[in-house]
């Protein structure tokens, strides 16, 4: 089961200040520069998203509610959110700050999840359930916000779905999978296993072994962090001697 935090950020705020409701809220930064952090469902409306700089996005949505990171708040939300799940499975696996892996004791856990969520932290979030991690995390983003999506049948599933649904699809592949007349998953499958490697290499492959029940992927190995970073963006252009000076 993959549980992913319905626009997690701009969410906390609106729990914080119930006024921003139904307005388009995009977290990241109060000026000019930056990169948009959260965009609630409105905001997207304008086609903002997360990993946009901040003054496109002023350029798309000027009626934006814009907001700095509050990172502590954000964790402590995350950290009550957990909390409810560790007592669905205490041996969880927590990918983000806002989403998780757990294991299934029946579909209904799903429902109880969801509602033990709300109840306790007026937050919404999406849930996928499948036989594999990868198929789960898909599944939980089908029916956002709020839904719930059970994968009985992988392939059935899977098969329909636009390519760029898959994780790891992204802008600069995808045009390489449209020239190539892929568009939704089924199409990988006119191509034999020397075919996917030549042309999508390991990705197109494992895409395939995914869909028809070849590859599977269990709950992930949780590392412990081996690093900690922080950035900093300015709010004028600066050379790498101003920084270290």
């Amino acid at each position: 089961m993959h549980v992913d935090m319905d626009c997690f950020f701009s969410a906390c705020e609106e729990k914080r200040d119930p006024s921003l409701k139904g307005k388009p809220v995009i977290v990241g930064s109060t000026g000019q520069r930056g990169v948009v952090s959260t965009a609630n469902y409105e905001a997207r409306k304008f086609d903002v998203h997360s990993a946009l700089p901040i003054s496109t996005a002023r350029k798309r949505c000027p009626e934006g509610i814009f907001m700095a990171v509050d990172g502590r708040f954000y964790r402590e939300e995350s950290e009550h959110v957990m909390e409810i799940l560790k007592e669905f499975d205490p041996d969880l696996a927590q990918v983000s700050i806002d989403e998780a892996y757990l294991r299934v004791r029946s579909v209904q856990m799903a429902g109880e999840i969801q509602d033990r969520i709300k109840q306790e932290t007026g937050l919404s979030c999406s849930i996928g359930v499948a036989d594999c991690r990868k198929v789960a995390k898909i599944a939980s983003d089908y029916k956002k916000p709020g839904g719930i999506t059970i994968v009985a049948d992988r392939r059935y599933f899977l098969e329909p779905l636009p390519i760029e649904k898959i994780p790891g699809v992204g802008k600069k592949t995808l045009p390489w999978y449209h020239r190539k007349g892929v568009h939704v998953v089924r199409d990988l499958l006119k191509f034999d296993r020397f075919e996917l490697l030549d042309h999508f290499g390991e990705q197109g492959l494992h895409i395939v072994q995914m869909l028809l029940g070849v590859l599977t992927y269990g709950m992930p190995k949780m590392a412990q962090a081996k690093s900690v970073s922080r950035e900093r963006t300015f709010e004028i252009n600066c050379s790498n001697d101003f920084i270290l000076n």
